[in-house]
């Protein structure tokens, strides 16, 4: 993990091909403990987070890249 190309965003590379568990959680916290506002999984709007827990369930089976926003954009 590490911090995006872009102001409070995180991006993430997270190869989930040989996990054989139905689903993942991504935990992130965002420094300064700002909320979670958005993810994209694969460069397409992700729904499966929770802003309160700082988690992101994700599939299994692929490799994925991960871009959570956070705070004030």
């Amino acid at each position: 993990m590490q911090a995006g190309n872009t102001a409070h965003t995180i991006e993430a590379s997270v190869n989930l091909a040989e996990v054989t568990c139905p689903s993942v959680k991504l935990f992130v916290r965002s420094p300064g403990g700002e909320p979670i506002q958005r993810v994209a999984v694969d460069g397409q709007p992700w729904n499966q987070w929770d802003a309160e827990t700082e988690s992101i369930t994700l599939p299994v089976g692929r490799a994925l890249k991960v871009l959570v926003s956070y705070g004030n954009e």
